[in-house]
C-alpha cells in the first residue's frame, strides 16, 4: 500500500480506537443521565441500524458496483454521521445531574465517535471507493 494510504490507515486506526472508547464512555452516560430524552432512542437507532448495514452494502458494492448501491451506501454513512453529530449536540445541550467531569468525558467520547463517523467514514472513506 502506498504512503498516502498508509497515513490514512494510521489515522483510521487511532480514530477507531478513540471512537470505540468514546462510545463505551458515551453509552453509560446516556443510559444513566439522559435516558428519558425524547430523541435519544431515535438517534441511537439511526446510528446502530445503518451501522449494521454498512459492511453488507460495502461487500455488495465491491462485488458489483452500481449507482444504486453507491447511493445507498452514501445515504447509510451520512445517516450515521448526522445521528452521531446530533448525539454530540444532545450531550452538550441537555442539562443533567451528571458531575461536570463525567459530562465532559461523555462529550469528549461523543466527539471522538462523531469524528470517526461524520468525517472519516462519511467523507474520507468514500474517496477511496469513488462511485
Amino acid at each position: 500500500m502506498g504512503r498516502r494510504h498508509g497515513s490514512w490507515q494510521y489515522l483510521y486506526t487511532i480514530s477507531m480506537f478513540a471512537a470505540a472508547a468514546g462510545y463505551l464512555v458515551l453509552f453509560p452516560y446516556l443510559a444513566r443521565y439522559v435516558i428519558d430524552h425524547e430523541w435519544l432512542h431515535t438517534l441511537f437507532a439511526l446510528v446502530l441500524f445503518p451501522s449494521a448495514l454498512w459492511m453488507p452494502l460495502t461487500f455488495e458494492y465491491v462485488d458489483g458496483p452500481t449507482t444504486g448501491l453507491w447511493i445507498a451506501l452514501r445515504c447509510d454513512l451520512l445517516t450515521v454521521a448526522a445521528a452521531s453529530v446530533a448525539l454530540v449536540v444532545l450531550i452538550a445541550r441537555t442539562p443533567t445531574s451528571a458531575p461536570a467531569r463525567t459530562r465532559a468525558l461523555a462529550l469528549a467520547g461523543s466527539i471522538a465517535f462523531a469524528f470517526q463517523t461524520a468525517v472519516l467514514d462519511a467523507f474520507v472513506w468514500p474517496a477511496f471507493f469513488p462511485g
